[in-house]
């Protein structure tokens, strides 16, 4: 028994981030509750907060977390480098992720080709 460095290489560590403040969180914050994001009998995408964007202040969260992890020491490589980031579909989360960690590759592109990586 004991902590073995040969496992701790090969273990891999997954990383949960919730998106940045966005318009929605804005408004719940200032209504002080969830009914301003109800949509009735509307479909979700004719609400105004559907899909909500990051906000400066979120800009300005996902940037300094980008910073906090590119100064973890993390084997050598920069923190950032991850092997894989999923991302929900929603502008909110994208956007977190692009401050985070740069713009997406093409699908299938592995980093040894994408420009500026090699």
């Amino acid at each position: 028994s004991g902590f073995s460095l040969f496992l701790a290489e090969r273990t891999k560590k997954v990383h949960f981030i919730r998106h940045a403040e966005g318009f929605h969180n804005v408004e719940t914050t200032k209504t002080g509750t969830t009914e301003c994001l109800e949509r009735g009998a509307n479909q979700a995408t004719e609400h105004p907060l559907w899909d909500s964007r990051l906000t400066e202040k979120g800009i300005e969260q996902a940037q300094a977390l980008k910073g906090h992890l590119e100064r973890r020491p993390s084997g050598g490589r920069s923190f950032t480098a991850f092997d894989l980031v999923v991302v929900s579909p929603l502008t909110r989360t994208l956007e977190t992720a692009q401050h985070i960690f740069g713009p997406a590759r093409k699908p299938g592109m592995p980093a040894f080709m994408f420009k500026g990586e090699a």
